[in-house]
């Protein structure tokens, strides 16, 4: 007779506890495609969601937006700005602007991180469909999602017709391989629409057909050319033929000639860098390192072939090399070094193919966990890990390029704050501002060169674009800007945008405009404007004259949390021969010196004196403004301000006088602020 231990719970109790469990393992089983986009595509969108609140610059505002706004709808299928024909990309670009009224950045900026995020899941679905196991597609995605160089592609609007591109290439490429396995005939016609609309994304697009007739080569190979010929595939190859001739009809505005045999061999390092990207934050090369390179390539190829054999995704691996090749081809014959080192968009295709690569070495070392638990154990930590050491390290080096991407955006709002705060009327002159830069406060030393092939850091402003674009585009008023280059100002901070504006130039150059100075160590604007005042009108009764050379018009004190801001302006009567400075001493009602602030008359803090005395002419009315830092409280019943001038080489103070000529005690000016 069996006896129950009434402490134990019944069988029933125990099952109901596991049912649950197991149904859950059962649903996650049946719905793994689901679940592996959701993870990857969450993935995706969270390394990148910071992007949305980016500004436009680069080619965004006058390369793109300026010429989209000049033409009409059938004319963006009838013209080229360069020598590329992309109209989808302004026909999605023209359309926001109609119904957002206006640049709304988080809109724009939504579309290339959605489309990131849906080629991340598209490449999970394909590379699950070509290698038959679901595990390999959504690792192929992770990488995908974490190329260390896909950071442009997302953060930049003008890069979009990359990731539009992939996502028309990767669709059709689904489409294609859904219809050869099942046979169906909608999947297999739905690659035509697809394919045009790759077109006209992006002339790489022409690669398309090129990647079916692979898969159909490698998946489903023909038993002689006869039996090729008759297949569907070949029927794709019309329609970039079509295209062709379309294109060659379309006048450019810039033409492209294919390179010389020395200059695509240059070419092929930074395609090469993309095949062994993984081993790169383990194995540190510089640009100079072209051996090395080919090493880790050969290498890459290698380890990669060896995994995929025995995994048995070797038609995959053929494949991903194939895309790779065809990826770099029309970048290696038109376009130049400068361009392919500086531009990290230009290998979001070949990511594609990288991924597929790297899908299987971690998965194949993960297949061989057979014996002991231990052994099991091992093996499949030891998968583990090499899925983390292919994933984890590009991150911080995307997060450093989307902190200088942060930056960018900030100075771009700063300028158009700017301008929408200046006074009406006057044009608006920005000098100094970094048309490129590679690093912040955050990250003084720049991004780590991991990836050394391709440069790191931000275009800000290109040479040829117009800054008042870029003010409009980014939330600023319509009116005339202009950037300009004073190498005075900061001999050490190239490149900068504008052209170069000659030092003597700057008196006319305030005189008749509304100029702001870029200053890169705080990152602000100063107004040089309201800083210097050429021939300004005098003022018949100023507050106290300092020797025959300067007067005292006016004084304005505010007081900020732990320091204390004095405004001087000041009119100049005569030029002195050497530099002067001021000084501003606070003091008790019992005479005490609490703070004191002494600095050139006329630099206010800047990291150089923007009016030096080669270019002060008499009736020039020069602002000066001292912050002094308070250790302590200002006293409650009250304080003066003495202020005063001195030559900065002899340290002599310049006699001060009162309006009628009566010496002022110590050749101080006092006031009571209110």
């Amino acid at each position: 007779m069996k006896t129950t231990n009434p402490a134990e719970p019944p069988e029933e109790a125990s099952e109901a506890r596991i049912r649950p469990a197991s149904r859950a393992l059962v649903w996650l089983n049946g719905h793994a495609s689901l679940v592996g986009a959701l993870v990857v595509g969450s993935l995706a969108a969270a390394l990148y969601i910071r992007t949305i609140d980016y500004g436009f610059f680069g080619d965004d505002p006058t390369g793109y937006f300026r010429w989209m706004e000049g033409v009409s709808w059938i004319e963006l299928f009838t013209s080229s700005p360069g020598f590329f024909l992309r109209p989808l990309v302004f026909v999605i670009s023209k359309f926001l602007l109609l119904i957002l009224g206006s640049y709304n950045a988080p809109v724009f900026h939504f579309v290339p991180l959605f489309l990131h995020v849906a080629n991340t899941v598209l490449l999970g679905v394909l590379a699950s469909a070509l290698s038959r196991r679901q595990s390999f597609g959504w690792l192929a995605a992770l990488l995908f999602t974490t190329f260390p160089l896909s950071h442009e592609v997302v953060a930049e609007f003008d890069a979009i017709c990359h990731p539009l591109l992939i996502f028309w290439v990767l669709l059709a490429l689904v489409f294609f391989e859904r219809g050869r396995r099942t046979g169906s005939r909608a999947f297999l016609w739905a690659v035509y629409p697809t394919m045009i609309l790759a077109l006209l994304s992006h002339e790489n697009g022409l690669i398309l057909p090129v990647l079916l007739l692979a898969i159909e080569l490698i998946y489903y190979p023909p038993r002689s050319v006869h039996e090729l010929v008759r297949r569907p595939v070949l029927h794709y190859f019309a329609v970039p033929v079509l295209y062709l001739l379309w294109w060659l009809l379309i006048p450019k505005a810039a033409t492209s000639t294919p390179h010389s045999l020395g200059a695509v061999l240059r070419n092929t390092l930074p395609f090469l860098q993309v095949v062994a990207y993984p081993l790169l934050p383990f194995v540190k090369l510089n640009v100079t390192q072209w051996g090395g390179l080919l090493a880790l390539v050969g290498a890459s190829l290698i380890v990669t072939y060896v995994a995929a054999r025995a995994l048995g995704t070797l038609r995959v691996w053929l494949f991903a090399i194939i895309l790779m090749v065809l990826a770099s081809v029309p970048s290696l014959l038109f376009l130049d070094w400068d361009y392919l080192h500086g531009g990290p968009r230009l290998y979001y295709l070949g990511s594609v193919g990288a991924a597929l690569l790297w899908a299987s070495p971690p998965l194949a070392i993960i297949a061989l966990a057979k014996g002991s638990v231990v052994r099991r154990a091992a093996t499949i930590g030891a998968g583990a890990l090499l899925t983390l050491a292919l994933v984890l390290p590009p991150i911080p080096f995307i997060r450093c390029q989307l902190d200088l991407f942060d930056q960018a955006t900030g100075m771009l709002r700063l300028v158009s704050a700017q301008a929408s705060a200046a006074p009406a009327g006057r044009e608006l002159v920005f000098v100094n501002l970094p048309a490129f830069f590679i690093s912040n406060d955050q990250h003084p030393r720049g991004c780590p060169p991991t990836y050394p092939f391709v440069t790191t850091g931000v275009g800000v402003y290109p040479p040829y674009g117009n800054l008042q674009d870029f003010i409009r585009v980014n939330g600023g008023p319509d009116r005339p800007a202009l950037g300009g280059t004073v190498t005075e100002y900061d001999p050490n901070w190239p490149p900068r945008y504008g052209e170069v504006i000659p030092l003597t130039a700057m008196r006319d150059t305030v005189q008749d405009n509304q100029v702001y100075v870029f200053e890169i160590g705080t990152w602000s604007l100063r107004d040089l404007s309201a800083a210097w005042q050429p021939d300004a009108q005098q003022v018949q009764a100023p507050l106290a004259t300092f020797g025959d050379l300067l007067a005292l018009e006016s004084t304005h004190v505010q007081e900020n949390y732990g320091d204390l801001a004095v405004t001087l302006q000041w009119q100049v009567r005569g030029v002195p021969e050497q530099p002067l400075a001021a000084f501003v001493h606070v003091y008790d009602r019992a005479g005490k010196l609490l703070a004191q602030h002494d600095g050139p008359l006329g630099q206010s803090g800047a990291p150089v004196n923007y009016v030096p005395l080669t270019l002060w002419h008499a009736g020039d009315g020069i602002q000066d403004v001292h912050t002094i830092p308070l250790s302590t409280p200002l006293p409650p019943d009250g304080y003066t301000i003495a202020v005063g001038l001195y030559d900065q080489a002899t340290v002599q103070r310049l006699p001060a006088r009162t309006l009628d000529g009566t010496p002022l005690r110590d050749d101080l000016y006092v006031l009571e602020p209110e």
